[in-house]
């Protein structure tokens, strides 16, 4: 009886004489930016990784920060503390001009090596061949 009143209280009303019809598009995006922090009057110890075999994925949801290394290469850190270091198949120098880099999200929520690829803020592409563990040497 309800939905009855409801339809017919819908079909009551007048239509406008013009209809306007708008278009909506959602882009997702994640963007990664990463500040390099300056400690106050201390001096930090390096920490010196040797790499060991990485996945071929990733979660997007648990990559926390990126530093960049090299123009070949950027250091991925992970919320639960893990690092991993992504390779480019090219030297990708633009990522670390523009301060951040862009990843575009897939349907699986992972970023893959030989997959995938990250953006930096200038629009370059720069395509991940492969990841590899950080371990922190002794």
């Amino acid at each position: 009886m309800t939905r009855w009143l409801i339809l017919s209280l819908a079909f009551a009303t007048p239509m406008p004489a013009l209809a306007q019809l708008t278009t909506l598009s959602i882009h997702q995006r994640i963007v990664i930016r990463v500040p390099r922090p300056e400690p106050p009057g201390a001096v930090p110890t390096p920490v010196r990784w040797r790499e060991a075999k990485g996945p071929r994925c990733v979660p997007l949801e648990g990559i926390a920060g990126a530093a960049m290394i090299e123009p070949e290469r950027i250091d991925l850190l992970l919320a639960d503390g893990n690092r991993l270091r992504a390779r480019f198949d090219d030297a990708c120098p633009a990522l670390d001009f523009y301060r951040g880099l862009y990843v575009k999200a897939n349907a699986d929520g992972q970023l893959c090596a030989k997959r995938d690829a990250v953006r930096s803020r200038s629009g370059d592409a720069c395509r991940i061949t492969g990841f590899r563990k950080l371990v922190r040497r002794k």
